[in-house]
Parts: structure tokens; C-alpha cells; sequence
């Protein structure tokens, strides 16, 4: 089983895409047998399901958020993202922005994994393999980007994903700490050890 800190996620997708990702996935990270779909009320939840993981253990999960949007729908009927004052401002600079009522719109559910850390990725157990998912849901995501810090066995390796470009190289450096007195250490007690830890996302290239 494999570890990852520093997660962070804006990801958004229509929840037929996520529908369709899970039920088409065949190419599972190892130690996931399946993924368990649970809705409750406004967030969905994707679980790794492994029988060998213990009963009373619970395996790593994401956690989105559900929302509806009224969409336009393209000439070429495929969906925009937008809604009718965002297709309207993006076109309103070129030509006249068409009239509202002569969109072709539709309600779609969107399920955006937005957040950091425990917000998106919730549990130990096969946390890793669920980063991987979370990775390959920007396969079928319309926006935004997942990040985090794999532990391998080379060391630390930074990942970074997005809708529009896949997996994006990246580099990044870990600030070192110096040592502080007894005094400096009583008033900073706020700071934590993985703040002191936290990388620096220096480039993408």
C-alpha cells in the first residue's frame, strides 16, 4: 500500500462521467478490488472496496460535492460548462452575445472534489491507490487539477494532473526548518510538523 501527503484537488465533473469512469474501470491500482458508490444528500463518496483489508478498517475515500448547474449546450450538442451569463461574457467581446432564450440549455450534476487533504481524501487505508483514482478522474473532468507528494521507494516524487493537459511535470522543493531556541519554540506552538514539512510547488513545465 502506498502513501501521499499534501493533496490538494479542484477537480469538477459531470456526475454521468463519474458514473461511467467507475463503472468502466478495469485497470484498478493494486490493492483495490472495486469502488463503492454512496451518495448522501449534497456529497458523493467513491470507496476502495478490499476484502482483505479488515472489517472494522475503513479504506481511503473521496469526498465531492454535488451541485446543479443549468448549462448551455453547443451548436454541435455538446455541453459548454458554462452557464448563459458565462457563455454570454466569453462571446460578448467578438460579436453580439445571443439573447438568452435563444440558448439551448440543460440541467446537468456536477461533483467537484475541491479541497485539501482530509476535504477530498478521507482514511489511511489504500490512500495512495485512491490518489491514483483521483489522478485518473482528470481523464474525463472538464476543469481543474489534482496535486500531491507520492512516497516511493526513490524517495518523495511530487504528481500533478489537470483536465486540459493530463500529467504535467513538476518540481519542487521542501523548505528545511531551522533549529530554534526553547523560547522561539514556546511561542510558536501553532506551527505543526507537517507545515514545517509542507513542499513548495516551484514550477511546472
Amino acid at each position: 500500500m502506498s502513501e501521499v501527503y499534501n493533496v490538494s484537488s479542484t477537480l469538477e465533473l459531470t456526475m454521468d462521467a463519474l458514473h461511467s469512469f467507475i463503472e468502466g474501470q478495469s485497470d484498478l491500482p493494486d490493492n483495490i478490488d472495486a469502488l463503492e458508490r454512496d451518495r448522501r444528500n449534497s456529497k458523493f463518496h467513491v470507496k476502495a472496496i478490499n476484502p482483505d483489508v479488515g472489517e472494522y478498517t475503513p479504506t481511503a475515500r473521496l469526498v465531492g460535492t454535488v451541485r446543479e448547474r443549468i448549462v448551455v449546450v453547443g451548436d454541435d450538442g455538446e455541453l459548454t460548462h458554462e452557464t448563459v451569463h458565462q457563455h454570454q461574457s466569453r462571446q460578448a467581446g467578438w460579436t453580439e452575445p445571443p439573447a438568452a432564450e435563444s440558448l439551448d440549455t440543460t440541467t446537468v450534476e456536477y461533483v467537484k472534489f475541491h479541497g485539501e487533504g482530509d476535504d477530498i481524501l478521507r482514511n489511511t487505508t489504500l490512500r495512495g491507490e485512491m490518489f491514483q483514482i483521483l489522478c485518473q478522474l482528470t481523464s474525463v473532468a472538464h476543469s481543474g487539477y489534482v496535486e500531491g507528494v507520492e512516497v516511493t521507494e526513490e524517495g518523495l516524487n511530487p504528481v500533478r494532473y489537470s483536465a486540459e493537459d493530463g500529467e504535467v511535470p513538476v518540481e519542487m522543493s521542501i523548505q528545511a526548518v531551522a533549529e530554534q531556541s526553547d523560547s522561539e519554540v514556546g511561542s510558536q506552538q501553532a506551527r505543526t510538523d507537517e507545515s514545517a514539512d509542507k513542499p513548495t510547488w516551484t514550477s511546472y513545465s
